[in-house]
């Protein structure tokens, strides 16, 4: 069944201004709602103060009509006192009826879907579009609805462009960084080519080489794709093997800290991909972990960051390089200096090169060296700078370690 809520916008508003005339506004309303209802093949289930509960045989009959009740109302003469303006929202699913009532989670997922229009907006849920025979309207996103677990995937089918009154849901927990994305495009390009291709993926190398930007990067540009979303586990905080299972249920909003309930969590949700983040110092536990996930979760995936392969059955290791680029480099240097309030001189643009070079490339030390250090331009200035590239690299190797 395709289940589809009405209601009035702002009725408390129109009752306080209008009264008793609000009330022979509502009478015709309804009297229009049972119209186009009945005449879609659908049932009144029940009207409850400004609203209906109505249920249809199909998701094409639940649309055309919403849609022309919506198309009705907007044709209403403006000298009518008061023009009630309603939304409406549907959704598709099974259900039990029980006496002249329906009982069933879709009922609950079609009102919140109704909850989310604006006036003169008809909007359903992807299991209500994908029912019908032609696609209808424009998809508007994911989004998180009151009291339903997962995000619900909304179409606008009638209406303006005006917002759903619903935070859109992200399918990750990844933050949005402050910095730009420097030097690393066609490594991002392989590594979600990797990612396709391999149920895990490991990227491999030294402290400060940039592999938790890089693969938060890829997180946020296709967990939107990933039905079950994309999730970063920090791993670094953790001193024993045994906490690892409850991080992960942690992120994936689960209590409890067995692998078991883990996997109960990703089965549920079907495509997922989890990115574990330096595993090198719980290596062990973390290969166990993610052998027992692989094998109870058909639909996972894997992105790790380490300083040395999982060694697990299937496994693709796949190791990272420095900045090699003179451009990238001299970009991110650049980018950190200018957020330290300093100007990089474009006579100064071979010193840095230079210093960039020192570092081995390395982007935690270049992010250093240009956040914390003024750009000299005199020949002892350079003299001095290329003196302490190694100290530099030697530093920012260190509080990489200490992390």
């Amino acid at each position: 069944m395709t289940f589809a809520f009405v209601d009035v916008v702002e009725s408390t508003k129109r009752f306080a201004e209008h009264g008793d005339a609000f009330v022979e506004a509502l009478a015709v309303l309804q009297e229009r709602v049972a119209r186009h209802t009945c005449a879609a093949g659908g049932v009144v289930v029940k009207t409850e103060g400004d609203g209906a509960f109505l249920a249809f045989p199909s998701a094409q009959a639940a649309i055309d009509a919403l849609v022309a009740l919506q198309d009705e109302l907007a044709h209403v003469p403006v000298e009518v006192v008061p023009r009630l303006s309603v939304r409406a929202g549907a959704h598709t699913g099974n259900a039990v009826p029980v006496a002249d009532d329906y009982v069933a989670l879709a009922v609950n997922v079609a009102a919140r879907v109704a909850s989310v229009a604006g006036a003169g907006q008809v909007v359903v849920s992807a299991a209500t579009e994908a029912e019908l025979p032609t696609p209808a309207g424009v998809r508007v996103g994911d989004y998180d609805l009151k009291d339903v677990v997962d995000p619900v995937e909304l179409w606008r089918v009638c209406g303006d462009e005006t917002p759903l009154r619903a935070p859109p849901a992200r399918r990750t927990n990844v933050r949005i960084p402050v910095t730009g994305f420097v030097g690393r495009t066609q490594e991002l390009s392989m590594l979600r080519a990797l990612v396709t291709e391999h149920p895990l993926v490991t990227v491999i190398g030294p402290g400060g080489l940039g592999k938790t930007r890089l693969v938060s990067e890829l997180v946020l540009q296709i967990a939107a794709g990933i039905p079950g979303g994309a999730w970063l586990v920090e791993l670094a905080s953790l001193g024993a093997g045994d906490q690892i299972p409850s991080a992960v249920g942690q992120v994936l909003g689960i209590q409890g800290g067995d692998v078991g309930g883990v996997a109960g969590e990703v089965r549920r949700r079907g495509e997922v991909l989890l990115v574990l983040d330096n595993c090198e110092h719980l290596i062990d536990a973390v290969a166990d972990m993610v052998a027992e996930l692989l094998e109870a979760c058909p639909n996972l995936r894997v992105l790790c960051t380490s300083r040395e392969p999982l060694q697990v059955a299937g496994e693709h290791a796949w190791p990272l390089s420095p900045l090699r680029e003179r451009a990238a480099r001299l970009e991110l240097f650049t980018q950190r200096a200018w957020a330290g309030g300093a100007k990089v001189p474009d006579q100064s643009v071979e010193m840095v090169d230079r210093l960039c070079t020192a570092l081995d490339g390395l982007p935690l030390a270049i992010e250093l060296a240009g956040g914390c250090q003024m750009v000299c331009v005199s020949d002892r200035s350079q003299q001095r700078n290329d003196d302490d590239c190694c100290d530099r690299k030697d530093r920012a190797t260190g509080l990489q370690e200490g992390r």
